[in-house]
């Protein structure tokens, strides 16, 4: 069944109403400064210290999300996401992570998370294999 693209969801339900079992193989953190990305969509300067927080997650045994989140050290909480959604086909690193064949796409959800004072806080990049099927809802505006 598709899931609408613009209500939040979690994977995991989707993943376990496929009738499989989530769970992550590989989770790692470690404090950084901003890159260049993080930089622009938190608003902060290049030096800022982050922490990454990246995972993969496999329905049974088959890699079909990896996730990283940006996070200033200094800051936590959110109120409000923005989300951009496009194709991609993920840097090498990824690619490996999910074991995608040569010619194989993804889906990248960027999101930017944003405090109750509208300062941004968290960064997130999200890539989907073709193990999900979204529906994305279209109003005329």
């Amino acid at each position: 069944t598709a899931r609408r693209m613009d209500q939040k969801f979690e994977f995991t339900q989707m993943i376990r109403a496929r009738g499989m079992q989530p769970n992550s193989d590989d989770l790692r953190v470690s404090r950084h400064t901003a890159d260049a990305d993080a930089a622009q969509a938190l608003n902060i300067s290049l030096d800022t210290p982050v922490y990454y927080i990246c995972r993969r997650v496999l329905a049974d045994n088959t890699p079909v999300l990896f996730s990283t989140d940006i996070v200033p050290c200094s800051l936590f909480g959110t109120t409000r996401t923005i989300t951009h959604l496009r194709a991609a086909m993920g840097d090498p690193a990824v690619r490996h992570a999910l074991a995608l064949q040569r010619d194989q796409a993804l889906l990248e959800l960027s999101e930017t998370c944003y405090s109750r004072l509208c300062r941004p806080v968290l960064r997130c990049r999200t890539f989907y294999t073709d193990f999900f099927d979204f529906a994305l809802v279209r109003k005329l505006v």
